[in-house]
């Protein structure tokens, strides 16, 4: 569907048409730009002002999740490191999973969460902090009509809400009453179910995830020589 502005110029039209929604798609790994070990070409992904909300075209509400895999010195050291990252740029870590696989080595995992305007800086910063990126990823879901649809539904449940407690105050009949307040516990129970849903969904949009896979580059001593084994 098109949409077509006349602006008048001069003595001729001028026209202009626009793509319903004018959304970009979210990059691939085969993009030069968000994802670029080597440098390259800026991303091709619209990048928000500093605290302003992650939306691709117009009101559009989406949902980034980015993934590292990351060949590092110590995971442990890392994973402090990471952790002190994200909290400085005002997330929180969500898990934490190390274990010992060899003497003195551990590996793991983390998720942590940013708030979205941040998402691209802080994984730059992650990403500086080991050896090799041995994998990367960025998704991107547009959840927009799950909000929308959200709202309507709360908006329609609390309206039945005010109604049944309208009537529950008129009914005389004591099996009216139970009833009437059977539905409004069962509305209201549906209620209280779609708001934690649409705050879970808002959440997600406004905090971004980054899964961060840790390995540590083992460091033998031989003959008094350290080295690294591919």
């Amino acid at each position: 569907i098109g949409a077509a502005f006349l602006t008048l110029g001069g003595d001729r039209w001028d026209t202009v048409s626009v793509r319903e929604g004018g959304v970009a798609s979210a990059p691939t790994m085969s993009d030069e730009g968000f994802y670029n070990n080597k440098g390259g070409s800026p991303p091709l992904y619209p990048i928000p002002e500093p605290g302003g909300s992650r939306t691709i075209g117009a009101d559009r509400s989406v949902i980034q999740t980015a993934s590292l895999s990351l060949l590092v010195a110590k995971a442990e050291e890392t994973a402090r490191a990471v952790t002190d990252l994200v909290l400085s740029a005002g997330g929180f870590v969500e898990s934490i999973d190390l274990r010992e696989v060899s003497e003195g080595v551990k590996n793991g995992s983390m998720v942590v969460r940013v708030p979205e305007g941040k998402l691209r800086s802080t994984t730059e910063t992650i990403k500086g902090l080991a050896i090799r990126v041995e994998h990367e990823s960025l998704n991107s879901q547009d959840v927009t009509d799950q909000i929308i649809d959200l709202a309507a539904r709360l908006t329609n449940l609390r309206a039945s809400e005010t109604q049944l407690r309208a009537l529950l105050t008129r009914t005389g009949e004591i099996i009216d009453i139970l009833e009437v307040a059977r539905e409004l516990t069962r509305t209201r129970d549906e209620i209280e179910r779609y708001e934690a849903q649409l705050e879970s969904v808002k959440s997600r949009v406004s905090y971004s995830i980054i899964s961060v896979v840790l390995t540590s580059e083992p460091d033998t001593k031989v003959f008094g020589i350290h080295w690294r084994p591919l």
